[in-house]
């Protein structure tokens, strides 16, 4: 068990692990978990982490809350340079919609098939190269790049309003075959939620759990079938670094007909203020920069 602050440095020391999460969190509103929660620094500025050493750096500044995992937001910004830019609309690249599936992790079976389910439907609607999924320590995320959503589609309908809409659709399709799975499996716990929202935080590939003693790993799609919890052993994980992929406007069908039929984000939204959005060619020569 990685419990000690040493072993948890040591972890952390490794550069695969560093490189992973600095480019996984990059525009990302990061916050760190220990014994308390932090996510803005002395000065009120959102935490970030845009290269490897910032990993270790952020680990030893807040030593006092004995820091153990990383978690960012789905959301991707633009400017994290000062608190205010988190309230503000006009600074949103985009949202990273994923399927949150909990589980007790004994049933670890059971959430493999509900996400065989998830990938079935997300092919179906012609979307392949730009899927990965995570095992978070308890249960699964089925995750879309964000890239699969073009920035022409982002402006139209809203980043918020575009991620939310795609992860419902697909949640609807399965409902039935949760039930069944939940029945077959005698998994009463599981259950896949809809998370995208404001500020929400979600797992970072290859930080360790909150609380037991695991890695968040990613898969390809095509190694759920053999996947075990073993391989998220801290000490001898195996890690796909395939969640890079994507195939530029992917998603784009599916975000126009979950808009459709399930419309936006359906709940109230606090702005600060909202500032003039960028272009569509702004938003284009940005989200190439971060290719």
């Amino acid at each position: 068990m990685i419990s000690s602050d040493n072993q948890i440095l040591e972890y952390y020391s490794n550069e695969e692990v560093r490189i992973e999460i600095a480019d996984f969190c990059r525009k990302r509103w990061v916050a760190l978990f220990g014994k308390g929660v932090v996510r803005y620094n002395e000065k009120g500025v959102p935490l970030k982490i845009e290269k490897p050493s910032q990993v270790t750096k952020l680990l030893e500044h807040f030593s006092s809350i004995k820091p153990r995992s990383f978690y960012a937001t789905s959301a991707q910004y633009l400017n994290l340079s000062r608190r205010e830019d988190i309230e503000d609309e006009g600074n949103l690249i985009s949202y990273t919609p994923y399927w949150d599936i909990d589980n007790d992790p004994k049933k670890w079976r059971a959430t493999v098939e509900i996400v065989r389910e998830i990938l079935d439907h997300l092919e179906r609607e012609g979307i392949s190269d730009s899927v990965y999924v995570m095992w978070t320590g308890r249960g699964m995320h089925v995750n879309l790049n964000h890239r699969s959503i073009s920035p022409e589609i982002v402006r139209k309908f809203g980043a918020l309003d575009a991620a939310w809409a795609i992860v419902e659709y697909i949640r609807g399709k399965i409902t039935g075959k949760l039930h069944d799975i939940r029945k077959r499996y005698e998994a009463f716990e599981l259950r896949v939620d809809n998370e995208i929202k404001p500020k929400n935080l979600f797992s970072v590939p290859l930080s360790l759990h909150r609380r037991v003693n695991s890695v968040i790993i990613c898969l390809r799609p095509e190694d759920i079938d053999y996947f075990n919890p073993s391989w998220s052993d801290p000490n001898s994980f195996k890690h796909s670094k395939d969640w890079r992929k994507f195939s530029v406007g992917e998603a784009n069908s599916l975000v126009r007909k979950a808009i459709q039929i399930y419309g936006g984000y359906p709940y109230p939204r606090r702005t600060v203020y909202r500032r003039k959005e960028p272009s569509v060619e702004d938003m284009i020569r940005r989200w190439l920069r971060e290719k």
